[in-house]
């Protein structure tokens, strides 16, 4: 099941590729690797801010929280 993080994208790309042909099983695929690629950046993002609020003075016991 997708559990898309823009289903306003996903539905306006779904109607596109519907009218060039795409088959039902890639679109699901372009769908998986859209969100595993979006929450990777996600992910990124929220490390380097995680990392500028301990260079701002979090305190050391909420460090390890963002060491994953």
């Amino acid at each position: 099941m997708n559990y898309s993080l823009n289903p306003e994208l996903n539905n306006k790309l779904k109607k596109e590729w519907d009218k060039i042909g795409i088959s039902k099983e890639i679109q699901e695929s372009l769908f998986k690797l859209m969100d595993m690629a979006a929450i990777a950046i996600l992910d990124k993002e929220a490390r380097r801010i995680a990392r500028c609020l301990v260079d701002e003075g979090l305190p050391p016991e909420k460090k390890g929280v963002f060491n994953r």
